[in-house]
């Protein structure tokens, strides 16, 4: 994963990373948490990394417990990926309400979210729907098929502040910073 990064949640500037010719590049800032307490980051690499490993970790760990997390065997990898999906991913959706996804493999995805979504090769696979042979886009195109954000399936996003006194609770989500945390 190359260099990336989040905005705040309440001031909406950008979070660089520490290679960055940027003021802020060593400043500390605080990872919100559900709970409305925070934790303070005082290194950010600009891979995601952030307090011993993926920011997208949290996300798991905020919105599903850790009975439902143990499929991932205490993976970090596998999690960082999930999170990654949950928060950037979409699914596609019939008026019929079958769902498909992106990816080789929706187990871990279908067993957290109770969902039995269809896993599709990403945009090449020709799914037939209402007798028409196409990928999803092309189903999308012709309204068999809307696409949604996989994050609708979750309740607490990443949040970020410059402030210790930030309440979760307050904010709506982070955005990725367009810059990417370092190309300013």
């Amino acid at each position: 994963m190359g260099f990336m990064s989040w905005e705040t949640a309440d001031t909406h500037q950008s979070i660089p990373n520490m290679h960055a010719s940027h003021e802020n590049a060593n400043k500390a800032f605080y990872l919100l948490l559900p709970n409305n307490t925070s934790r303070k980051v005082s290194y950010y690499n600009g891979y995601g990394q952030m307090l011993g490993r993926s920011a997208y970790c949290f996300v798991m760990e905020f919105n599903f417990t850790a009975e439902q997390l143990s499929i991932m065997d205490d993976d970090d990898e596998r999690l960082e990926m999930m999170g990654m999906m949950l928060l950037t991913g979409e699914y596609f959706e019939t008026n019929e309400g079958v769902k498909y996804v992106y990816g080789e493999n929706c187990t871990d995805l279908n067993a957290l979210l109770g969902e039995n979504m269809i896993s599709v090769d990403y945009g090449w696979e020709k799914i037939t729907i209402n007798g028409v042979s196409t990928n999803m886009e092309g189903h999308e195109e012709l309204g068999n098929v809307k696409s949604k954000k996989l994050s609708s399936f979750i309740k607490f996003h990443l949040k970020f502040s410059y402030s210790p006194d930030a309440l979760y609770s307050e904010l709506k989500a982070s955005k990725i910073c367009t810059k990417q945390g370092f190309f300013y």
